[in-house]
């Protein structure tokens, strides 16, 4: 067994260890990836190196946009499973779903041909939707192994309590995205236009060995859900060291 071999055959038996684990895993909200970010090792004023790698990137998001062109809700709508359905009719949604790659110059089957070739592990994954009740509904994660084994986990998708956005919901959970894998959304409710966010906490290419590099990328974590905090002094002050002046004092503080 090749190294490339053997690291997707550890990723998806660390991946099946966090989605069966009890107490979650390494990247929920309140661990390593809360959002202060005080005890994260994605932390912008901490260590990167997260996984093992140097983290010297931001992660930027894989970005899927999908719209129901129908005006009532349509049920069990998946993304990603390209093993299934890269060259199914409509990438195997309902033919009233569009399911587009918003990132400019990609496209949605592009992008599940890559996750057959270069599979990545989630750490964060964001929902955006301003369609009223789109971000209550629930997203289901599988993963199916080629012989048949299948393990699910439902993605709890939750508003940050120091969030000011009212438009999107988190989960923190890491897991394995290959060509076996599998987001569903419980329902895209009526005439619904929902964006789905995928950070890479890690990448795996296998060209990069041709070049002498490692095939595992690490990346270091973004900041979607900024909280606001009062301080004293009557300043604003958000992770990072950004501040803003001119908010009133709290009584007492």
């Amino acid at each position: 067994m090749n190294s490339n071999q053997r690291f997707l055959k550890n990723a998806r038996i660390e991946a099946n260890e966090n989605w069966l684990s009890v107490e979650g895993n390494d990247w929920d909200a309140e661990g390593e990836w809360d959002a202060e970010g005080e005890q994260n090792d994605w932390s912008v004023e901490g260590d990167w190196d997260a996984a093992g790698g140097d983290a010297t990137s931001l992660s930027t998001p894989y970005v899927m946009k999908l719209v129901n062109a129908c005006t009532t809700a349509i049920a069990s709508v998946d993304i990603g499973d390209a093993a299934i359905n890269q060259f199914a009719t409509n990438q195997g949604a309902n033919t009233n779903i569009t399911i587009t790659n918003n990132l400019a110059g990609g496209s949605y089957i592009g992008w599940l041909g890559t996750t057959n070739t270069k599979p990545f592990m989630v750490g964060k994954t964001l929902v955006v939707s301003s369609t009223a009740g789109q971000i209550n509904e629930t997203l289901l994660m599988t993963h199916t192994d080629p012989n048949g084994d299948a393990e699910s986990k439902n993605l709890d998708l939750v508003l940050d309590p120091n969030q000011n956005q009212t438009d999107r919901v988190v989960n923190y959970r890491q897991y394995l995205f290959d060509g076996y894998t599998r987001l569903r959304f419980s329902n895209l409710v009526a005439s619904a236009t929902a964006y789905l966010y995928l950070y890479p906490l890690q990448k795996y290419s296998a060209s990069a060995v041709l070049s002498g590099r490692s095939p595992i990328r690490s990346y270091a974590p973004p900041k979607t859900v900024v909280p606001v905090l009062q301080t004293r002094g009557g300043q604003v002050r958000r992770p990072g060291g950004l501040v803003r002046r001119g908010v009133r004092r709290l009584p007492g503080r």
